[in-house]
């Protein structure tokens, strides 16, 4: 095989396994810069200058990472970020906000709540990209869960809360959190404990937060074991209606 094709095909190769990432910024000099720096570290990047724009390109291409700019979104109504994920090529595809406001600033925002990943500018370039690594190595896989109603009790260092999940699956669990009492966020570990309905066996396990929604947010279990996995797929398996989930567990 000539050289030329060998490294034409090598270069392919390595598009294929690069992340994707799409750049939404209000200042296109910014959108410049942040493209330069993930090229530089082998990302491939596109950058669109309009909602329009953003919408058709990740509905045409298959994008790993959304980074989009606070401001980029002035005007853009909630539902439209719910909307996008659902019409994006990559159904699994990462949300990423960045703004110079703090978090705290901002998670009353309901459009906070689409995102996966906030990122606090300015920041070093070397965080930046290890952050966006970080964040595209994560292997989001289908569970198959039950809608329940389960008491539960979250312990948060000291803090111990009461609430309910309200779906549950070997992977993880929706536990209830309205009033965002609980103050979470993605990376979060908690500590749980419940009782299955019509068991009398305490399950306690420690889950990291991996979903924010406006009724709460999603838990992936991190030390089940096998015989916890058996007793919620018991618990599954002997409910009438169980579906698969639209919900993604890491």
């Amino acid at each position: 095989m000539p050289v030329v094709k060998k490294l034409n095909n090598s270069k392919l190769k390595n598009a294929r396994r690069a992340l994707h990432i799409l750049i939404s910024e209000e200042h296109l000099m910014t959108a410049r810069l942040e493209a330069l720096s993930l090229s530089k570290a082998g990302f491939m990047v596109k950058i669109a200058s309009t909602f329009d724009d953003m919408k058709a390109l990740l509905a045409e291409e298959r994008f790993d990472i959304l980074l989009m700019g606070m401001c980029f979104n002035r005007g853009m109504r909630c539902q439209e970020f719910g909307k996008l994920k659902k019409t994006s090529l990559n159904s699994k595809i990462k949300f990423v906000l960045s703004s110079v406001y703090l978090r705290d600033e901002l998670k009353e925002q309901k459009e906070f709540l689409y995102f996966d990943l906030f990122l606090n500018k300015p920041m070093p370039r070397d965080s930046f990209i290890d952050e966006i690594k970080k964040l595209g190595k994560r292997d989001f896989r289908k569970a198959e869960r039950v809608k329940c109603q389960i008491p539960m009790i979250v312990i948060d260092g000291k803090n111990i809360h009461e609430t309910l999940a309200i779906d549950i699956s070997t992977s993880g669990v929706h536990v209830l959190d309205k009033q965002n009492k609980i103050n979470s966020y993605i990376g979060l570990e908690l500590g749980l404990e419940f009782i299955l309905p019509k068991s009398s066996e305490l399950i306690k396990l420690r889950g990291s937060v991996v979903r924010i929604t406006e009724d709460g947010f999603g838990l992936k279990f991190e030390n089940a074991t096998e015989q916890d996995k058996l007793k919620i797929e018991n618990y599954i398996l002997t409910n009438s209606i169980f579906v698969k989930s639209a919900h993604y567990y890491l």
